[in-house]
């Protein structure tokens, strides 16, 4: 599934409150759904790569596209393969793709992939009775200038689903 070019990021934005600005619970609006479940969070530190079809083994070893690789390097994938987390919320690190790698249709002629990083990821999860379209994640990536500066309004989405 391709994500959001220009014209669609409005609905997905990204916005920052800074401690210390009041904030008041409201109500969902008339019409609406029930808004998702409360689940409550926490956050664990984990090691994070990135995923197979974006890393080449072959840098390991100094390898060209072509060469033959190593032996070990097979092993060495799958072992990467049974680390990984099959997928879920994660703030920071490398995106886990469900589909390869993420599609980033929403960055211009001039932008270069390599400097956009994840800033959230969120899986579908059924204590909250939230499901993205068959079990997909939802992705925002942002810029790392952006990143430093704090621009939150630099954040685009992207997603993928089964």
């Amino acid at each position: 599934m391709p994500g959001l070019g220009p014209e669609g990021q409005r609905g997905a934005r990204v916005v920052y409150v800074p401690e210390g600005t009041p904030v008041a619970e409201r109500r969902v609006p008339g019409g609406l759904e029930e808004p998702y479940r409360r689940v409550p969070l926490s956050a664990e530190p984990e090691m994070t790569w990135p995923h197979r079809e974006e890393f080449w083994l072959g840098d390991l070893v100094g390898a060209s596209p072509g060469d033959e690789l190593p032996e070990w390097t097979e092993a060495f994938d799958d072992a990467l393969i049974d680390l990984s987390p099959k997928v879920g919320h994660r703030v920071g690190g490398y995106p886990i793709p469900i589909q390869g790698g993420l599609d980033c249709d929403f960055l211009g002629a001039e932008e270069d992939p390599d400097d956009w990083v994840l800033l959230a990821q969120i899986d579908s999860d059924d204590r909250a009775r939230m499901e993205w379209v068959h079990q997909g994640t939802l992705y925002w990536l942002i810029s790392r200038a952006d990143l430093a500066a704090r621009n939150f309004a630099g954040a685009r989405f992207t997603w993928q689903f089964l």
